[in-house]
């Protein structure tokens, strides 16, 4: 018998200090998830989805992009934010307190025009994106 399977497994409750990411400056804080690339906070180690805390800038746009295999929730907690869907030019506004729902396979742009702090919860946990200079959709808003 190994000695991992003879010891005890402690189960607790874990805690990230709101002071360990709060004063970050990116946009995007990974605060759970599969992650691949070297982050900057800590994070809690999920490979079943992913919590983003997200803060834009007026100004700070997305490209158009997509995801193969997942679907993106978001909250908005405070401002506003735009999507364009990119096959249709359908332009859709989403207010404080309104929950998104962005199907995989469904290729958006984001437009930020106030500060605007949101939720995001990816499913499943991958890494993966599409956008327009790798993508060979035909769309309303293709780019190049």
């Amino acid at each position: 018998m190994h000695k991992e399977s003879l010891q005890k497994v402690v189960r607790q409750i874990s805690c990230i200090k709101r002071e360990s990411y709060a004063l970050n400056k990116q946009s995007h804080l990974f605060l759970i998830g599969d992650l691949k690339l070297q982050q900057n906070t800590p994070f809690f180690f999920d490979e079943r989805f992913e919590l983003i805390l997200c803060n834009y800038m007026a100004g700070e746009d997305g490209l158009p992009h997509w995801h193969a295999v997942v679907d993106e929730y978001e909250i908005i907690i405070s401002g506003q934010l735009i999507y364009i869907e990119s096959e249709s030019g359908r332009e859709r506004v989403f207010n404080e307190g309104d929950l998104i729902k962005i199907p995989s396979g469904l290729c958006v742009t984001r437009i930020v025009n106030v500060p605007t702090t949101t939720i995001a919860i990816k499913l499943p946990s991958v890494d993966e994106k599409v956008l327009c200079a790798k993508c060979n959709r035909k769309c309303f808003s293709r780019l190049g």
